[in-house]
């Protein structure tokens, strides 16, 4: 189902307000796990929000940070200024797609779907100590992030869904080649360091 309804940018958004009272932090994290078991109910949520989702940022934000103190220490202070940033790369990224898909070109719901896809790659981070893991989280991540543009980008901008579909293909021909030249790379440093599998 497509939402056609947004063709103009930004569409007289603004920034929305910022409430750390428990029903709303509740029902942002709420959505955290919508994302993964209903996540066209997610789309509906920023297909009708005209606003920055401040607050869903804000709580990603912390949420990264403390996952990457977890997996890099203090380095986890970096992701302050980066989880924003990444944020709002790919809702640049999104509305090139838009574009490319003959869709809106509202910036703004496409950060807020952005801060949704920042959310699932900084989850997989977790495993980033394993390197066999997060190969495997890592691909599944960005698989998973792929699928969600491909259902939500038609309905939150109304894109055509077959040009969505060529461009999600594309995206997951390089995502394969990246998991396959990851896995030779590890392998040779594994070959070049001794310990490879065969123990030659």
């Amino acid at each position: 189902m497509e939402n056609n309804n947004n063709k103009n940018s930004f569409n007289g958004s603004s920034i929305g307000s910022v409430s750390f009272d428990e029903k709303t932090v509740k029902t942002k994290l709420n959505l955290w796990l919508s994302v993964f078991t209903q996540p066209m109910k997610v789309m509906e949520e920023i297909a009708q929000n005209n606003q920055v989702d401040l607050m869903q940022i804000i709580l990603i934000t912390i949420a990264a940070t403390v996952f990457g103190f977890i997996t890099g220490g203090i380095a986890g202070f970096t992701s302050i200024i980066g989880t924003p940033l990444a944020m709002a790369l790919g809702g640049v990224f999104l509305l090139i797609v838009s574009l490319i898909a003959k869709g809106s070109t509202d910036y703004i719901k496409l950060i807020n779907f952005s801060a949704y896809l920042v959310l699932i790659t900084s989850l997989a981070g977790l495993a980033v100590r394993i390197p066999i893991v997060s190969f495997g989280v890592g691909f599944a991540a960005s698989i998973y992030c792929v699928y969600l543009q491909y259902i939500g980008m038609p309905y939150i901008t109304g894109s055509k869904k077959e040009i969505i579909k060529i461009i999600c293909i594309v995206q997951l021909v390089i995502i394969g080649l990246g998991l396959i030249g990851g896995i030779l790379g590890f392998l040779g440093f594994l070959l070049a360091s001794g310990t490879g599998i065969l123990g030659l």
